[in-house]
C-alpha cells in the first residue's frame, strides 16, 4: 500500500474512532432505550409539530428527512409506537398517506430529554465554543454529502 493510501486509511479510521467515542458516551443512546434512528425520528417529529404548529408528520416526509426507505421508516415508527411515544393514522381513506403524531407520553418524554441534554451538555458547548461547534457541524454535513456522492458513483 502506498504512503498516500495509508494516510487516507489512517484518517478514515481516526474519523470512525472519534464517531464511536462520541456515540459511546452520548446521552442519546440512553434515551428511553431507543435506537439512534428512532431518537432522531422522534425529535424530528417533535420539532416539526412544534415549529410548524402542526399536529402530525407524514411518514413519507419522515422517510425523506431520514434518507431511508419507507420500510425502514415503518420499522422506526413501530419502535416509537411500542414505546407509546407516537401513534399513526391515515389521511382521508388512507390513499393520501399515513402520518404520525406524538402521544402525550411522547411530548412529555421529549420535554424531559430536552432539559436533560441542556443540563448535561451546556458546559460542553460553552467550553468548545458555540461558533466552533456550528462550524464543525457544517463541516460534518459537507463530509456527509461528499461520502454520499461517492456512494452514488
Amino acid at each position: 500500500m502506498h504512503k498516500k493510501d495509508m494516510d487516507t486509511l489512517d484518517l478514515f479510521n481516526e474519523l470512525m474512532f472519534q464517531k464511536f467515542a462520541v456515540d459511546r458516551t452520548s446521552l442519546i443512546h440512553r434515551m428511553m432505550g431507543l435506537s439512534v434512528p428512532a431518537y432522531v425520528a422522534l425529535f424530528y417529529i417533535e420539532e416539526e409539530t412544534r415549529l410548524d404548529d402542526q399536529d402530525k408528520v407524514f411518514v413519507r416526509d419522515l422517510s425523506d428527512h431520514l434518507t431511508i426507505s419507507m420500510m425502514e421508516t415503518a420499522k422506526i415508527v413501530d419502535e416509537l409506537q411500542e414505546q407509546e411515544l407516537v401513534d399513526r393514522a391515515y389521511e382521508g381513506d388512507g390513499s393520501e398517506g399515513t402520518y404520525v403524531y406524538l402521544t402525550e407520553h411522547g411530548k412529555a418524554a421529549c420535554n424531559k430529554q430536552r432539559c436533560a441534554v441542556v443540563k448535561k451538555y451546556r458546559h460542553v458547548v460553552e467550553q468548545f465554543g458555540k461558533d466552533r461547534l456550528v462550524q464543525l457541524l457544517r463541516m460534518l454535513e459537507d463530509l456527509d454529502k461528499i461520502l454520499h456522492a461517492e456512494e452514488d458513483e
